[in-house]
């Protein structure tokens, strides 16, 4: 039996196009899973920075963890197109992205059930993957609009 997801945060995307200027208005809040980008008190392991990195390749650096041990990773500032009016990519060139807004909230206690079009960024299979970075999944979205 696997074990259940645990989230710990939401973050605010809204539509945003090129430039900084408002997109169509649509604007959702993305739970966040244990271990993408939080949250803080555990401990911290070293950890080599890969050779190819471009300013310190090699450098042993701390990388802080969660309470519950997982690593912490990232989320990415943008989520891919807007599923209202930009729902396929390509979501560069001024066409309409879910940016990071702001307004994140910390729950009072880990969720671990969400409802089935809540957005959601889920932890990596492999943390320490180069570019590792929480996976927004956009099919909740999709389907709260349809």
């Amino acid at each position: 039996m696997s074990e259940a997801r645990r989230f710990w945060m939401t973050m605010r995307y809204a539509c945003v196009r090129a430039g900084g200027k408002p997109g169509c208005g649509f604007s959702t809040h993305f739970y966040l899973e244990d271990g993408c980008e939080g949250p803080r008190g555990g401990d911290s392991i070293d950890h080599a920075l890969p050779a190819d990195h471009p300013f310190e390749p090699g450098k042993i650096v701390q990388w802080e963890r969660t309470p519950s041990g997982r690593l912490i990773v990232p989320v990415p500032f943008m989520a891919g197109g807007c599923p209202h009016c930009q729902p396929t990519p390509p979501w560069s060139m001024g066409r309409p992205c879910l940016v990071h807004v702001g307004h994140d909230r910390e729950l009072a206690k880990m969720a671990t059930e969400l409802g089935p079009t809540d957005a959601r960024f889920l932890y990596p299979a492999d943390p320490m993957a180069p570019q590792a970075c929480g996976e927004p999944i956009f099919g909740p979205l999709l389907a709260r609009l349809s």
